[in-house]
């Protein structure tokens, strides 16, 4: 694996803060705060040493006072919305929902993108009971626990890969249609500390 990131000047931030907060009770996750600074800030301030371009999806309510494009109404959308905004050859993918990413796992999903094309984290979590696909009141898949794994940002892709698979329509997530594009992405050792702000109980990580 590379040991260095791409050059600045070869990486545009994508920064995902369009969410409503619903699961928050409608709190703006982008203004939640944690030591002085609101999560949209903090993760910006991660991006900016290896970015020469950071671009944030915001809420249109929240672009009168901040910088930023306006995101979409889905996940997909949003990240469509910022690819169409840069032409630099890699993107980082940051979520500002998740405040807790650090400098360390910028350079190391960055490092392994430029030579594998894609990359993100991936942490193994204990499941305590058997995980199935079920489809009209019938079970159809069961899911091998020790395979399973959360997910997590900070991503890096090379632009053109990102570009192509954004031609195959709408999905959950970027991933899938990275995927349908028959492009691999590698998976880098997660970690538990890298919490995604969702649920209320969530917010008591952000006042430790």
């Amino acid at each position: 694996m590379n040991s260095k990131p791409p050059p600045p000047d070869d990486v545009a931030g994508l920064i995902l803060a369009a969410g409503s907060g619903e699961r928050l009770g409608g709190r703006y996750k982008a203004l939640l705060t944690h030591k002085g600074e609101t999560l949209l800030e903090r993760v910006k301030r991660l991006a900016e040493p290896f970015c020469s371009q950071i671009i944030t999806g915001l809420p249109k309510e929240l672009l009168a006072n901040h910088d930023g494009i306006e995101g979409g109404a889905t996940r997909i959308e949003t990240v469509r919305r910022l690819l169409a905004e840069t032409e630099r050859p890699y993107v980082l993918i940051l979520e500002a929902a998740r405040p807790f990413a650090t400098a360390e796992q910028c350079s190391a999903v960055l490092a392994e993108a430029a030579v594998s094309g894609a990359a993100l984290f991936a942490h193994q979590t204990p499941v305590r009971d058997s995980l199935a696909i079920a489809r009209d009141g019938a079970l159809e898949t069961l899911l091998p626990r020790e395979r399973i794994v959360q997910l997590q940002t900070p991503r890096a892709c090379r632009t053109d890969w990102l570009k192509d698979a954004l031609k195959y329509g709408e999905a959950t997530h970027e991933l899938i249609l990275l995927q349908k594009a028959g492009y691999r992405t590698t998976l880098l050792p997660g970690s538990t500390d890298n919490i995604k702000i969702t649920y209320p109980e969530d917010l008591a990580l952000l006042e430790s």
